[in-house]
């Protein structure tokens, strides 16, 4: 297989560098890190594609610090999806789930997270014997259990037991594991119509994770359904001290299922803080930096996007988003990317939405899936390695193809929102926290 090309280092982000002095070498303080820098002075460096059909019709990735491999969801040419793992550089592809379906290659094994050890990976998967096949896949979880395998790929282990059952839809999609690999975050289907929701009622689970004699197990398992709709929430992950539980939801009575904000619940606090509001737009695919400094995550607030479809069921034939960075209280929020403005190097002229990130092994890089349209709606996804940097790069001698475009330099950012706190859910029969 083809290898990508090496995203080029930025001069500012070398860790130690050397200079002649007085005759002699003499070793230079390490740089700020791009994480300490105010918002206002973090700019995109280069953009570069995983390129090549094998990292095409993704939904989900993520990037391990500990053994460096980039793990991500691909639709095949049967339509399902399975768990793939390969380098940065592009090598080493391995499909890592077409043996959980014990022969079967039609059914859904996706939205895969690395455990911290490396040695592990959690995800969504179908259950055997499922028919609603086009419920189950990423994003919907339909009649799927959180499962665990080995990093080979070679050993499973299913760590819930939802059934299947057609009338009232049970399933999990987004497991993540915490910081320390004790826990494990997701979201869940409880089997309940909402009015206006097309992927009925959802909930967050929180619950202890163990390896014990090399056996996963999951134990004290815990719903909570922050808020006042209790309809659409999405699990994202944990700070890296493991204090607060990162997802979206729509939290207010009026606002739609389709129109969610980024949300943070701190370690003993009953209610979430809202990082990121947007009563009328698309705020999902949150994630924190390694040191917890910052917040990156997709966001529509730039674009009036009248129209979603019906009920908001057909947004991925209206929707436009992009790349934004905030601080971890929800402070100066900056938009990084520019792939709908025509002028914008990274644009290649078509719709653009932001999916998935993961921050890579350093503060400096991350992997984005990038869904673009192609033609009567369609869509087509790749991932996307991003590095940021200090200040504006200069703009490059020539224009490079349109898929491995440097980004420009960002306009203005918008003036800062605060953080602000939802007024209490009403009592539920579920707990409105959880305890960690």
């Amino acid at each position: 297989m083809k290898s990508v090309k090496h995203i080029p280092q930025a001069t500012a982000m070398l860790g130690v560098f050397l200079a002649v002095a007085g005759g002699r070498l003499a070793a230079q303080p390490s740089p700020q890190a791009v994480t300490d820098l105010r918002n206002n002075r973090i700019y995109v460096h280069s953009i570069v594609p995983l390129t090549g059909a094998s990292v095409r019709n993704v939904e989900s990735v993520d990037w391990s610090p500990k053994n460096g491999l980039l793990l991500f969801d691909k639709r095949g040419l049967n339509q399902y999806y399975n768990v793939f793992s390969i380098t940065a550089e592009g090598f080493r592809l391995a499909a890592l789930t077409l043996e959980r379906g014990r022969g079967s290659t039609e059914l859904h094994n996706c939205t895969p997270a690395w455990h911290p050890g490396g040695q592990y990976f959690v995800f969504s998967g179908e259950n055997r014997g499922s028919t609603d096949n086009h419920r189950s896949g990423p994003g919907c979880g339909w009649h799927c259990n959180v499962w665990v395998g080995n990093r080979e790929g070679s050993q499973f282990w299913q760590l819930t037991d939802l059934p299947t059952r057609y009338s009232t839809p049970r399933g999990v999609t987004m497991p993540v594991f915490s910081p320390d690999g004790k826990k494990l975050f997701w979201t869940g289907f409880t089997g309940k119509e909402a009015a206006s929701t097309a992927y009925e009622q959802r909930d967050l689970h929180l619950a202890d994770f163990s390896l014990d004699g090399g056996t996963p197990a999951l134990a004290d398992e815990q719903v909570f359904q922050p808020g006042q709709r209790k309809e659409f929430y999405e699990s994202y992950g944990f700070s890296p001290d493991g204090n607060r539980l990162l997802f979206a939801a729509n939290l207010n009575d009026d606002q739609p299922w389709y129109c969610m904000d980024i949300c943070a619940l701190v370690r003993g606090e009953s209610e979430p803080t809202v990082l990121a509001r947007n009563p009328g737009g698309w705020d999902r695919y949150a994630v924190y930096s390694p040191d917890g400094k910052k917040v990156l995550w997709s966001s529509s607030r730039t674009f009036n996007i009248p129209f979603l479809g019906p009920g908001g069921t057909a947004w991925t034939k209206y929707l436009r988003s992009e790349l934004w960075i905030m601080d971890a209280d929800g402070g100066n929020p900056r938009q990084l990317t520019f792939f709908n403005d025509a002028g914008a190097a990274e644009s290649n002229g078509r719709r653009a939405f932001v999916g998935d990130l993961s921050w890579g092994p350093d503060s400096s890089r991350l992997a984005l899936v990038l869904h673009r349209e192609t033609r009567n709606f369609d869509i087509e996804s790749q991932v996307f390695l991003v590095t940021l940097g200090k200040d504006s790069p200069q703009p490059p001698k020539a224009a490079p193809a349109a898929e491995e475009r440097t980004a420009p330099a960002p306009g203005p950012a918008p003036a800062p929102a605060r953080a602000e706190k939802k007024a209490p859910a009403e009592p539920t029969a579920v707990p409105t926290a959880p305890r960690w």
